[in-house]
């Protein structure tokens, strides 16, 4: 697939924003990291719940081997938890859900019968509930990926909703991980805790 588009004839490169447009591709840096170490964060969480690990004998000291090994590198998690933390803290901007909402609108072959009307009060409402431009990015791109019909207003708030609960859940963990991590790596390394 070619990373460029068709506009009025002329081939524009996807990345690139419109002139006076924000750069979408910086907000879309949380859901590049929950993609990447989401699930393995996800993972190890759950291995690692229960705190039965303190008390580890030989066998499972293998097993916490190979779920260290797939649980990311203390410094990444830190990384994660304050990427997102840093893209959950930040104030909604109209320019951001403006364009978000015009690329979402724009991809569609169908609109409503009233497009001006549509796009305002989804913008209003999208700024109303205070959503970090990070969450209305991945959730309408999420939208414009997997629905086939103009999604409704309560639908694009609902995505947002959901992306910014994933994205708090990932913080998190992740901050809880970096601990708990480094007490299953001393457990590892030297036997039980007790």
């Amino acid at each position: 697939m070619s990373s460029e588009i068709t506009k009025a004839n002329t081939a524009v490169p996807v990345h690139a924003p419109s002139r006076g447009s924000p750069d979408l591709g910086q907000h879309l840096e949380p859901e590049r990291l929950v993609k990447s170490c989401g699930d393995a964060i996800i993972k190890s969480a759950l291995a690692w719940m229960d705190s039965s690990f303190l008390y580890a004998g030989a066998g499972q000291r293998e097993r916490l081997t190979r779920e260290l090994a797939e649980c990311p590198p203390a410094s990444e998690l830190e990384s994660i938890a304050g990427a997102v933390a840093d893209a959950l803290a930040t104030k909604p901007s109209r320019k951001v859900v403006q364009a978000t909402v015009a690329i979402l609108f724009d991809s569609r072959v169908r609109g409503p019968q009233n497009p001006e009307v549509y796009l305002g009060a989804l913008v209003h409402d999208l700024l109303d509930e205070g959503f970090p431009p990070a969450v209305v990015v991945a959730a309408c791109q999420k939208l414009r990926r997997e629905q086939v019909f103009t999604p409704e207003i309560a639908e694009v708030i609902a995505a947002c909703r959901e992306k910014q609960k994933s994205y708090g859940a990932v913080q998190r963990l992740a901050e809880r991980l970096v601990g708990v991590r480094a007490k299953v790596e001393a457990v590892v390394l030297m036997g039980s805790l007790d």
